[in-house]
């Protein structure tokens, strides 16, 4: 019995569809794989912060974990110093909390925003961040 143009169409099309994935499959690196693998472990044991920070070559750690202990979700940190480096890392870590450059809130305010605003300022000194008394 013979069969029909359009079943071998089909045919030959899911076998260029078959031999394109698996083409495209052999082509994946797999020192990628177990790269990235061992990525997700690395993050699952040091955490998201540690990660973050040492995956970027920043210091910082401690000064960020201690705002995460020691503050609530609705506060509001302070940065001060350097636009650029660690500091940039600090809003997407500490969130859901507010980071503001502390020239913005007046000195002697206790909330902002409706929000309390935390004892320490956060302050990056280009690779590196620390706290201060505010």
């Amino acid at each position: 019995m013979k069969r029909s143009a359009t079943s071998r169409v089909t045919t030959w099309l899911a076998v260029a569809v078959g031999a394109h994935c698996a083409f495209g499959a052999l082509r994946v690196p797999h020192a990628v794989i177990w790269k990235r693998w061992c990525e997700v472990a690395d993050y699952r044991a040091e955490g998201g912060v540690a990660w973050r920070l040492e995956s970027a070559a920043l210091d910082g750690r401690e000064a960020i974990e201690t705002l995460l202990r020691t503050t609530g979700e609705d506060a509001v940190v302070l940065l001060r110093g350097d636009p650029k480096g660690a500091i940039e890392y600090a809003a997407p870590l500490l969130w859901p909390r507010l980071c503001c450059v502390a020239g913005a809130v007046p000195a002697e305010a206790e909330t902002y925003l409706g929000r309390p605003i935390a004892a320490r300022v956060l302050v990056g000194e280009g690779r590196a961040l620390r706290l201060e008394p505010r």
